[in-house]
């Protein structure tokens, strides 16, 4: 069974890696502008 703690680790990686690719889409929309 998954504990809590895990839980919320796995919740704060996939929270990073979405404000990773946001800033990565972001860069890009401003190269291409």
């Amino acid at each position: 069974m998954i504990s809590k703690k895990q839980l919320v680790e796995v919740a704060v990686d996939t929270e990073e890696e979405r404000v990773a690719l946001g800033i990565m889409n972001a860069k890009q929309a401003l190269a291409f502008s």
